[in-house]
């Protein structure tokens, strides 16, 4: 049965995302319930540690990150939201909990087991915070006995819905690197991504080619950069997303505001192991300076 993100929503609910956070961390959420304005500007005190992080225990495999400078503002991923082989209309979904776990100041999984079709492999993913970052890390290794399909990745969602300093309903503020430079996503919607609703569009790597099949695909755009940034109301701050082998880059308007860069593993022999890194960046500057940050750390 094809999963349904609005069948998720409705039944996890919006508010799911910001209830029993969990924080591990006795910092202070100052001013969470105040409802935030387009005057809201961002705490300036200095934290030598600026970025907590939260498991949202009724929501699905949802990490809540909280952004010292933001307060009011709670960025979600939900992470493995899925696996896909290349794009194959029968996507592996992952609909239960995974068992993200306390890990020090971040979170962890152990070793899982899934299958799909007949290609059996495991996983286990790694979430770090640093003074204005996330470190994320999944691992796979093919448990099988012939090799993962081509274009093998994951999918993790980031999510703006309870960050409504950070949301884009118009693509104005989302950009992607092409061979041009930075491009907003206000000239590559879709018709149909006005309306409101479930509105993805998905920009390939350079390099990546597919077939037909998905009807999600901006074929006319390609990204020369793993990372994905949404600008927030005040130009100073952005928030960034990259891993190190990426295949594509998504991105869901309106009812979602979500961004994904995808990691990649291309196809892993039976046996064969890899880990992916990746960064999520929560930047006070201007998102060139978040891609000379990205660049350093070998992911842009």
């Amino acid at each position: 049965m094809k999963f349904d993100r609005r069948h998720f929503l409705k039944k996890t609910g919006t508010s799911a995302l910001a209830a029993g956070l969990g924080v591990f961390t006795t910092h202070a959420l100052a001013q969470q319930t105040q409802a935030p304005s387009k005057t809201n500007l961002p705490d300036q005190q200095e934290d030598p540690m600026n970025i907590k992080i939260a498991i949202n225990e009724k929501a699905l495999n949802s990490i809540n990150f909280h952004w010292s400078q933001w307060p009011t503002n709670i960025f979600a991923l939900w992470i493995p939201e899925v696996w896909i082989f290349d794009h194959d209309p029968d996507r592996l979904w992952t609909k239960d909990q995974v068992g993200w776990k306390a890990d020090g100041p971040g979170v962890a999984t152990e070793l899982i087991s899934r299958t799909y079709k007949d290609y059996p492999f495991q996983w286990k993913g790694k979430i770090t915070p640093a003074t204005d970052s996330v470190d994320l890390e999944l691992y796979v290794k093919n448990t099988g006995q012939k090799p993962l399909p081509p274009l093998f990745h994951g999918s993790g969602c980031l999510n703006f819905l309870r960050a409504p300093d950070f949301m884009d309903s118009s693509g104005a503020f989302t950009f992607i690197r092409t061979k041009k430079g930075w491009r907003d996503m206000t000239t590559v919607r879709r018709p149909q991504a006005l309306q409101p609703g479930h509105d993805p569009i998905h920009i390939l790597a350079e390099g990546y080619q597919t077939d037909t099949k998905d009807t999600e695909l901006i074929d006319s755009v390609r990204s020369t950069s793993s990372l994905c940034v949404r600008v927030g109301r005040t130009s100073q701050y952005c928030v960034g997303f990259a891993w190190q082998t990426n295949l594509r880059t998504d991105i869901n308007f309106n009812r979602l505001h979500c961004m994904h860069s995808v990691a990649a593993w291309n196809s892993l022999e039976p046996g064969k192991e890899a880990t992916r890194k990746g960064k999520i960046y929560f930047h006070k500057g201007e998102k060139d300076d978040l891609l000379e940050l990205c660049q350093k750390d070998g992911l842009a």
